[in-house]
């Protein structure tokens, strides 16, 4: 099993993907409500083409850790442990949603009555406002949340209650394995196909390819002591940059082949690159460790604080341009510190233990 310490390099690599997932919602909100601007730059362009397989990477991450931790635990104590166990990710996950959708519902309601429609055009009923705040999100692929960032945390729930379900089953080990695979094989197939049935639409199945890959992958590991050679890994990470590449220059972004070279070549890949020592000494510090903490609060407060910034100065800034693109994030950043600072302090007035704000 590898060392239980923090991944250094794994906390950059979330909060980059953090910055892309900003910056590809950057253009598209913004083009959204202000249809005269056009960003000129390429980067936002281009993180907005793979926002898709930034937050599989999170996924990955999810599930790697998932089973790394949690996996042995519920495997030994059996249905006993279910219950902590998913009151542990509930309110490590939910308190945080719920703020960040009632910050969103009030913004948007003053856009309304400050503009007279609703801001870039997202309107929402009583229904949409009681499930977002339950955190169903698309588990079933037609509802559409209030702030649509939460549905990651509904999917990243529902993968964590099935591995939940499956690690304190009273079935051998080997069959649990299985029916982690099996899950990543049915997220294919549902991509293949394009299914919308509850359980195994779009979002949920590239989650379950994802988290369950993670989880294999985290199993591999520890089993076999050879994946973790340095030399593999920076071979692998070079093969998935030269996949990355060729898909840029050619303009193919392939959706399944993307998945399979994130989940099994790029994501192993930094893991290990990420254990070694060299990499431990320039990225083990507290800044990585801050960067990774106040990476989830970024994901659910872009969005409301693009509509912070639009409700205050309409369409009187110049967002086509780097200066507001670098400001904007600082802004985010800033906000979602405050944020999650404050998220720390109620679950510590409810739990014994510190929290734990990492994903």
């Amino acid at each position: 099993m590898i060392a239980k310490e923090k991944n250094g390099l794994i906390n950059i690599i979330k909060f980059l993907m953090i910055l892309g997932i900003m910056w590809g919602h950057y253009d598209y909100i913004i083009s959204d409500e202000f249809s005269s601007v056009q960003i000129s730059f390429g980067i936002t362009h281009l993180a907005h083409d793979n926002l898709g397989n930034f937050v599989f990477v999170f996924f990955c991450i999810s599930g790697f850790f998932a089973f790394e931790y949690s996996f042995n635990k519920l495997n030994e104590r059996k249905s006993s442990s279910i219950g902590p166990f998913i009151l542990n990710k509930i309110k490590r996950l939910y308190p945080l949603m719920i703020l960040s959708i009632a910050f969103y519902l009030i913004l948007a309601i003053i856009f309304r009555l400050s503009y007279g429609h609703f801001w870039a055009g997202r309107d929402f009923s009583l229904s949409q406002t009681i499930l977002s705040f339950l955190g169903i999100e698309n588990i079933v692929d037609s509802f559409t949340g209030i702030n649509g960032p939460i549905w990651f945390v509904s999917v990243l729930m529902l993968c964590l209650v099935i591995f939940c379900l499956i690690s304190a089953s009273k079935l051998s080990k080997p069959y649990k394995l299985c029916l982690f695979a099996f899950l990543i094989i049915l997220g294919l197939i549902s991509i293949n196909y394009n299914w919308s049935f509850i359980l195994l639409s779009g979002k949920v199945a590239r989650a379950y390819i994802a988290f369950f890959s993670g989880a294999l992958i985290s199993y591999l590991f520890g089993r076999f002591k050879n994946l973790r050679r340095l030399r593999w890994a920076i071979s692998l990470l070079a093969l998935s940059g030269i996949y990355f590449v060729f898909s840029l220059l050619t303009g193919e972004n392939h959706i399944g082949s993307a998945m399979i070279v994130i989940a099994f070549i790029f994501f192993p890949a930094l893991i290990v690159i990420g254990e070694c020592k060299y990499a431990k000494k320039i990225f083990n510090n507290s800044v990585t460790d801050k960067l990774a903490e106040v990476s989830y609060a970024m994901f659910l407060f872009h969005i409301p604080v693009y509509l912070l910034i639009n409700l205050i100065f309409k369409d009187s800034l110049n967002y086509n341009s780097w200066l507001a693109l670098l400001i904007i994030s600082i802004v985010v950043i800033a906000l979602s510190f405050l944020f999650n600072w404050l998220n720390k302090k109620f679950i510590n007035t409810i739990s014994k233990k510190p929290a734990n704000t990492n994903l």
